[in-house]
């Protein structure tokens, strides 16, 4: 049980610093979200790149969802993502889930999507 909770706990200490102080950069919006990167802890290494990634709904989703934050890994010269970690919040900014990944490949994005868009302004 314990080696169960003490990741829980470490990915929360170190994502709280993340959320409370960001300095989020709007990517673009519709009618129904927001997309948002975080300028401050954008790393670069060669063709990859890591960045955090906002999604916020303007209406409360199913699940009581209201925003979600990844963490993504990008092959800019694939323009294709692997995502790393994701936390999904409520409107009050409590937490309702967290999850980390371990893809092995890295997903394409589709032409002219948002997710392409997003690796776009990234890769710049």
């Amino acid at each position: 049980m314990l080696k169960k909770i003490l990741p829980i706990i470490a990915f929360s200490i170190v994502l709280s610093p993340v959320i409370a102080s960001a300095e989020w950069i709007d990517i673009s919006e519709n009618d129904q979200t927001i997309l948002a990167v975080e300028k401050k802890l954008i790393v670069k290494s060669n063709q990859t790149i890591f960045f955090w990634q906002r999604l916020m709904y303007k209406e409360v989703q199913p699940g009581n969802m209201k925003f979600a934050i990844t963490y993504n890994e990008v092959d800019c010269k694939l323009i294709a993502v692997k995502i790393r970690k994701s936390i999904i919040y409520n409107e009050s900014g409590e937490t309702l889930s967290k999850e980390e990944y371990d893809p092995v490949d890295f997903d394409q994005q589709v032409p002219d999507s948002l997710g392409e868009k997003l690796l776009q302004a990234i890769c710049q």
